[in-house]
């Protein structure tokens, strides 16, 4: 694969720049909602999940850290790379890079619910006792659209 070498024009780097706030911006919102509430909570977001995993009440007695967990964390972080990566100037390479290890760590999101329920403590195979949000859909498809942008020469023509 041959990674674009021409830099971003104002276009893509509008498009590129849209997608990782939106991206973002799902760090303050639910990706799951519990029944029962856990922790005295149920709408669970990336930021609430990252400060119970801070204060050690996360994962809980009985349960144990997923890979889920942590790639979810990984995205957030390759995000605010990828946002510095976009005005990098005369060359894309960075953000091509950057947005394919998120393309690769996003494949993986439809194991993500097993994850989650190991975190939580319970029975993967209780169905019910937890509902995917918005944020759980969208985010494993912000590093696609992203890599997507970065190959995109067609959108800078004037």
């Amino acid at each position: 694969m041959q990674l674009p070498s021409r830099p971003l024009g104002p276009q893509r780097k509008r498009f590129g720049f849209l997608i990782l706030l939106i991206g973002l911006s799902t760090f303050f919102s639910p990706i799951v909602t519990l029944n029962p509430p856990l922790l005295n909570r149920a709408d669970w977001s990336p930021f609430h999940m990252a400060s119970a995993v801070f204060a050690r009440e996360l994962p809980v007695p009985n349960g144990h850290f997923d890979e889920a967990v942590i790639e979810i964390g990984l995205l957030y972080v390759l995000m605010i790379l990828a946002l510095v990566a976009i005005f990098v100037p005369k060359t894309t390479k960075p953000l091509a890079v950057i947005s394919s290890i998120g393309f690769a760590v996003s494949s993986v999101a439809k194991f993500w619910h097993h994850g989650f329920m190991y975190t939580f403590g319970w029975d993967y195979w209780d169905p019910g006792r937890m509902k995917m949000s918005l944020t759980w859909w969208l985010l494993p498809w912000v590093m696609p659209a992203l890599l997507a942008v970065s190959f995109a020469r067609n959108l800078d023509v004037e």
